[in-house]
């Protein structure tokens, strides 16, 4: 077989595992090379394998067909240089000019040799100062923030603390809708979902809108708003108030709250971090009673009876079941909800003794104010508390996001 048949003949025996192969690669790295950020630069490194690859394989040919070729050249003789191909004029040109610079490169080795490692120094150099982070930030549209009252605040309170933040955020140009809610496990607390104009109707990017936002947002007393971008990948496994995290574990919680409050003011110290928080809430306010058992006793009222009043007051107790087509609701008793807001209240609660008579509940119980925590985290056994926190733009964040 001569040998060009033979080298047409392997071509199409692997041309299509090339392509297919080829094809392959490209899907998988084409979103990498698309990405900026840190992954980008090594997969700009890794997509040239796949092409010098292809080139070998695209050369190579089943066994027997190169035994053939193999054979068939030491057999050949050299024709005279008049009957050789010719190449065609660009690319003879090109090869032309690559022997004159490769004869160059010969002969200067020494210069070559400092040119290759000075390229490798301005290569690290460059590596080491351009801006850097784990993974690219992106501007979806959203912003997603988080209200952190003071945790004494009442439910009222804080309505008004959250109605406060949505009017100033509406106000801001580059916001389009804004939308909020609180209450739930924790008072103190809530939530917003922002959703700014389409890029081309703002000049600013989300994280450049957090910043501007950020200056006005904090003139609310006693509340904080932390707002972040989101993002399709989320880095840390708990939810927090800002983009970044640290959680401190511990198997002494008395420990944990002691030196929980030494490092975030120390990080918050730092200019290079913006929005330092913390999910630890062990200041809350409560009030407790205590009763006077030997009163009760001789008033002929159990702890069961005044427990059983409080329950009725302010525990939401359940009492029946609405029934309609389409959903249920729950009947509870409560006071009104305007004798709930001043420890006042107590003063004009009765509790009906064994003999039918309404004692005042000052008669036997006695409260004082008294601080507790709203929640107590946990990371597996042990005792957890999150600091989060934003990186500000500008040079401070170049600078934080290398590590200095």
């Amino acid at each position: 077989m001569k040998p060009l048949q033979a080298a047409l003949q392997g071509s199409r025996e692997v041309g299509f595992t090339v392509l297919s192969m080829s094809l392959s690669l490209v899907a998988v790295f084409l979103p990498l090379l698309l990405m900026g950020g840190l992954p980008r630069p090594p997969a700009a490194r890794v997509r040239r394998h796949p092409v010098g690859g292809d080139r070998h394989l695209a050369g190579g040919l089943p066994h027997p067909d190169a035994d053939n070729v193999r054979l068939a050249a030491e057999k050949r003789q050299v024709p005279p240089a008049d009957a050789q191909p010719r190449l065609w004029p660009p690319a003879g040109g090109r090869a032309g000019g690559y022997g004159k610079s490769l004869k160059w490169v010969l002969k200067h080795s020494r210069l070559t040799g400092l040119v290759v490692l000075g390229t490798i120094a301005l290569s690290v150099w460059l590596y080491i100062s351009i801006p850097k982070t784990f993974f690219p930030e992106q501007d979806t549209g959203v912003l997603m923030g988080d209200i952190q009252a003071d945790q004494s605040i009442s439910f009222q309170a804080m309505r008004g603390k959250l109605q406060d933040f949505m009017k100033i955020i509406r106000e801001d140009p580059a916001v389009d809708n804004v939308t909020g809610f609180t209450g739930g496990s924790r008072v103190n607390s809530g939530m917003m979902f922002i959703t700014l104009k389409p890029r081309d109707q703002r000049h600013e990017t989300a994280q450049q809108v957090i910043d501007r936002l950020r200056k006005k947002l904090a003139n609310e007393p006693g509340a904080n708003l932390f707002l972040m971008a989101v993002q399709d990948i989320r880095v840390g496994g708990r939810q927090s108030n800002a983009s970044y995290q640290y959680t401190l574990l511990s198997d002494d919680l008395s420990a944990l709250r002691e030196w929980e409050p030494k490092i975030r003011k120390a990080l918050a110290a730092l200019p290079e971090l913006a929005d330092v928080n913390s999910d630890q809430q062990d200041n809350g306010a409560e009030m407790d009673l205590v009763y006077d058992r030997d009163t009760m006793s001789r008033l002929g009222i159990s702890v069961q009876d005044a427990n059983n009043l409080l329950n009725n007051a302010f525990g939401q107790r359940q009492i029946s079941t609405i029934y309609q087509p389409l959903n249920q609701y729950k009947v509870v008793m409560e006071v009104d909800p305007a004798y709930t807001q001043d420890v006042s209240a107590l003063d004009k609660m009765f509790v009906i003794n064994s003999d039918g008579k309404p004692i005042p509940l000052p008669y036997f119980a006695k409260w004082q104010p008294a601080n507790a925590p709203l929640s107590v985290n946990h990371q597996g056994l042990s005792a957890a508390s999150t600091i989060s926190f934003n990186l500000p733009t500008g040079p401070l964040a170049v600078g934080s996001q290398r590590g200095h």
